[in-house]
């Protein structure tokens, strides 16, 4: 069975408020493996497809003081990762997007990702809000 999370990860020391939460999103404090925010789309919100649309629903939930964030596609099928896209805002500045499908890159690509947002392999291979039951489904 197969697994997807469309979302944003904000390092941040305030949590949700002075944040708007739109309809369609969950909302978690995340305090391992980085202090700050999860925020998870619904399937009912369509996915954001280039960096300006991903920009503008960032800054739609008053996200956009925060200065490190990432939005991530993941899907894994079977506990192998089968697809990212992902952008970065690190120090002011956006990376990517960055996107991989190919099933002999995309596991180095994920790692790579997430170690430029600040979690290690080890972390990022057990990252908890990827497990099934982290936001309450």
């Amino acid at each position: 069975m197969s697994y997807q999370f469309v979302g944003f990860f904000a390092l941040t020391e305030q949590m949700k408020s002075p944040f708007y939460p739109i309809d369609g999103t969950t909302w978690k404090d995340i305090k391992d493996p980085f202090h700050g925010i999860g925020i998870k789309l619904s399937p009912s919100i369509k996915t954001p497809s280039s960096p300006d649309d991903i920009k503008a629903l960032f800054s739609a939930m008053n996200i956009n003081h925060v200065r490190q964030w990432l939005f991530i596609e993941y899907v894994c099928f079977g506990g192998s990762i089968d697809y990212i896209y992902a952008l970065i805002m690190k120090n002011g500045e956006i990376y990517g997007p960055i996107e991989e499908s190919a099933l002999e890159n995309v596991e180095r690509v994920y790692i790579d990702l997430m170690n430029e947002f600040g979690i290690s392999e080890k972390d990022a291979l057990q990252f908890k809000p990827f497990d099934r039951n982290f936001w309450d489904e």
